[in-house]
């Protein structure tokens, strides 16, 4: 007898946790006073530490002559995201074309702040003035958890099945390298972040 059952998608673990902030430097200072810094790991000098993560992610450590773990110099310290697509950020691939919120051209800016908690990454983000998904939650809800988000590797056909079985698409956004991110609303306030590549 055949089976007709469909083997349902399972995420992978997940990557990190967003939290939406209305003050970037408060939350940081805040979570430092519960031990929350880079004090967990040793320091490189300013000019290895640049030779020995570039081109790398920002999510991994790194052993460097059996000693370590270091942290990417992008962890811990306060990231601007800037769309001016003239200056891309240096560390990144350029984008494709203009990065999307609720299917309108996105210029706006916001400030990410990332700090491991155990094995995963909390995010700290500080939106802009300007309409985005982050700024949304905070005007409705205030301050707290945003989303959810999982690293994948088939980016468009796992944002596709999303979208075909009923998410909204929040914020949409591609590097040239093919990598990039989509935050999608599952219904019930519950946002995930689907995104592929360097981070």
């Amino acid at each position: 007898m055949e089976n007709n059952t469909t083997k349902e998608w399972v995420f992978p673990p997940a990557h990190h946790l967003g939290v939406v902030v209305e003050d970037i430097n408060k939350a940081i200072k805040d979570i430092e006073t519960i031990g929350l810094s880079k004090s967990a790991f040793p320091t490189l000098p300013a000019w290895l530490e640049k030779m020995m993560f570039r081109g790398k992610y920002f999510d991994k450590t790194y052993s460097f002559l059996g000693l370590g773990p270091y942290i990417h110099p992008m962890m811990y310290q306060i990231i601007t995201v800037d769309p001016d697509y003239a200056n891309p950020h240096p560390a990144l691939p350029g984008l494709t074309s203009e990065p999307l919120y609720r299917g309108e051209p996105f210029n706006g800016r916001y400030k990410i702040y990332k700090i491991y908690l155990g094995n995963k990454i909390l995010e700290l983000i500080e939106p802009g003035k300007e309409g985005s998904p982050w700024k949304e939650h905070l005007d409705q809800k205030g301050e707290g958890f945003h989303h959810i988000a999982f690293n994948v590797d088939d980016l468009e056909g796992i944002t596709s099945k999303l979208l075909q079985q009923g998410a909204t698409s929040l914020f949409h956004a591609r590097l040239e390298d093919g990598t990039g991110g989509d935050y999608l609303d599952l219904g019930s306030g519950l946002v995930v972040e689907i995104f592929k590549g360097f981070y």
